[in-house]
């Protein structure tokens, strides 16, 4: 597999700043815009402020605060001393903040302020800036859905060709404006801000997902590229109807957790220009992905990106291989390799379903419940059985449904085996920072059922 190597890279908002200082660099959800002059100045600002904090090349520094011009600016700050960023995440819980700042092994805490860092006479450096490829940019927490967090590095190669493979699949053009609504302490948000300074574009970040807001924007004309998980999309979707976006709008970058083939069909209803993807923290986002408005059966696949190799090993785990997974990775999902070379995601190893010695993937199941038209979502989850040794239970999201006609629905499409030992119906589901379904907390919730 051929790879372009790089040497190194100059810093990107300096270059962006000496391109095209006048053009605007962000545009937040209150109306505030900055150009990529005042965003070059206020990251001086913020070296300075890490400088007199102690931070120097290699510290990890955490980043808290609302995501805006400061906080911005401050990330920028920190690519530029040679500093970790290690974005936090404002919206959760003290404690979980606390224990995610813990094992990232942040040295300092910055809240940057708008009153500090965006000053009306700051003057922008003068010294040239360039980045090494194996520079560490970001650390940030996986989710832990099957365990405690941990801690991802993520290098400026590996920033740079996702970048790349990214720009092959959706396109690149000078007035793009790309829409962030995800939680900053992701790596689907960083990675699509690191994308716009690396290829000069305007950015619009959302400190909140509003799906209202979001809907509006996406209508009116402004935004050319936006990053969603499903059920982000589903509730902009329910927000305003099934209907064409602005023809400005070419990207919709779903991924970040499994698509349905309900919410594709809702797509498909107005011919959305849906980018299906599948990546993971470790790969800075995206390993492949479906050219804009291909709403193809999720079996079809996605197809890689360039300069990524995806294969499966003999227990169906999927293996990625290139410059964005530091070599080889190999991935806890599995999966097939389709005939045309595209990628079948089936679910996570951990998730398989081990049911007297018959193997089931959550996934089936859950497309199945979800093929009911009163079926918004389901989750599928495995629990304990003294004689099975494990069975799958079921939630399902739905607002007019009993759990014996699901279950009926499900005897009538499934293998015995696969149905579930019960299927519990709610109104919403608990969710993580990014618009997933939380897992552990529907594990909790089932164990403190009567």
């Amino acid at each position: 597999m051929q790879q372009r190597m790089i040497e190194s890279l100059p810093d990107l908002l300096q270059r962006f700043a000496a391109t095209r200082g006048d053009q605007v660099a962000l545009v937040t959800n209150d109306g505030q815009i900055l150009t990529v002059a005042e965003l070059d100045a206020a990251a001086w600002q913020g070296v300075v402020q890490l400088r007199a904090m102690g931070a120097t090349s290699g510290s990890v520094v955490a980043l808290h605060g609302e995501p805006g011009p400061a906080w911005l600016a401050a990330l920028c700050a920190c690519w530029r001393l040679g500093a970790v960023a290690a974005p936090l995440n404002i919206r959760q819980p003290e404690p979980e903040r606390v224990l995610a700042a813990t094992t990232l092994g942040c040295e300092f805490h910055w809240t940057p302020r708008a009153a500090d860092l965006l000053l009306p006479d700051a003057n922008p450096g003068t010294a040239s800036v360039d980045w090494s490829p194996t520079q560490v940019m970001l650390r940030v927490c996986t989710s832990g859905i099957s365990g405690p967090p941990r801690c991802v590095d993520l290098t400026l190669e590996q920033l740079w060709f996702s970048n790349l493979g990214s720009n092959r699949r959706l396109g690149h053009r000078k007035d793009d404006r790309w829409l962030i609504c995800l939680p900053v302490n992701h790596v689907g948000a960083l990675a699509a801000i690191f994308r716009s300074l690396h290829n000069r574009i305007a950015l619009e970040l959302h400190a909140v997902f509003d799906a209202g807001l979001v809907g509006r924007r996406l209508d009116s004309g402004d935004i050319s590229i936006v990053s969603l998980v499903p059920a982000m999309l589903d509730a902009v979707l329910d927000s305003r109807g099934e209907s064409a976006f602005a023809p400005a709008l070419r990207a919709i970058l779903l991924g970040g957790a499994a698509c349905s083939e309900r919410l594709l069909q809702r797509c498909e209803v107005s011919s959305l220009p849906v980018a299906l993807s599948w990546g993971m923290t470790e790969t800075a986002s995206q390993v492949a992905t479906r050219h804009p408005g291909d709403l193809a059966p999720l079996s079809e696949g996605i197809p890689p990106l360039p300069w990524v190799h995806v294969t499966a090993d003999a227990n169906g785990r999927l293996i990625v291989e290139g410059p964005a997974a530091r070599g080889k990775l190999v991935t806890d999902d599995l999966g097939e390799i389709t005939a045309s070379g595209q990628v079948h995601v089936l679910g996570r190893h951990d998730d398989v379903i081990i049911r007297g010695g018959e193997n089931i993937h959550p996934a089936e199941i859950e497309a199945v419940l979800e093929s009911h038209p009163r079926v918004s979502e389901a989750v599928v989850l495995a629990d304990e059985d003294r004689r099975l040794g494990e069975v799958p239970v079921a939630f399902v999201r739905s607002d007019n449904m009993d759990p014996d006609t699901m279950m009926r629905w499900c005897r009538d499409r499934l293998a015995g085996f696969k149905v579930p030992q019960e299927i519990e119906v709610l109104t919403e589901f608990p969710r993580t920072g990014p618009g997933k379904v939380d897992r552990r907390k529907l594990r909790d919730m089932r164990r403190k059922s009567p």
